[in-house]
């Protein structure tokens, strides 16, 4: 299925809300997830097929620059996520616009003198399963690729499944962004989910 604007994923202390689009006034529902989204349209390679590798790596790295940089980049992930979430105050269960925790224009790269200057939220504070949701968002409304979302909301976890290049694989998004892992097991476990679903209507 489709994740559309307008999409809202559960977890155990947030609710993670994706829609990009415009207002009847103009106004965008999330301005930095819409601004992120026309970001990418320039990045993406128009010139390779749909779903290729290469096309998927470019979306997965950056997802993954815009909600931090992988665990090897930033170490505190966590911390800064905690940090973000209590900065933005809100009550549970009150929707959490994604675009809040991609990193905001304007703020110091680490390696920058003025790095010390800008605040440890200014850059981005999303998890696995928040750059999980953007990613199948990002699939969607690009065209990148067929891909799946799995999220466990009890465990706050989710992984991408995607076919790319005619193959199921995982799509990481943490640890080495970009990098492809074999999904086999994983899609024939999707694709006999989806048939029960199916027979059960």
């Amino acid at each position: 299925d489709r994740l559309d604007d307008g999409f809202r994923a559960l977890f155990s202390r947030e609710l993670l809300f994706v829609d990009g689009r415009k207002d009847p006034d103009g106004r965008a529902a999330d301005a930095a997830l819409r601004g992120y989204i026309s970001f990418l349209r320039t990045c993406v390679p128009e010139n390779l097929p749909y779903g290729s590798a290469q096309r998927v790596a470019v979306v997965a790295k950056s997802i993954s620059t815009g909600f931090g940089g992988s665990v090897h980049q930033s170490h505190n992930l966590e911390a800064r996520w905690q940090s973000r979430f209590d900065e933005l105050r809100l009550e549970f269960p009150q929707d959490l616009p994604i675009g809040l925790l991609l990193a905001k224009r304007g703020a110091a790269a680490p390696s920058s003198p003025d790095a010390g200057r800008s605040k440890l939220d200014s850059r981005g504070a999303g998890l696995q399963r928040h750059r999980a949701v953007l990613f199948k968002y990002v699939c969607d409304a690009l065209s990148i690729c067929d891909s799946a979302l799995l999220w466990d909301a009890r465990r706050d976890t989710a992984i991408s499944v995607a076919r790319v290049e005619g193959r199921p694989v995982v799509v990481d998004l943490m640890n080495e962004p970009g990098a492809l892992q074999d999904a086999s097991e994983v899609h024939r476990v999707v694709m006999q989910l989806e048939e029960s679903r199916a027979h059960s209507k």
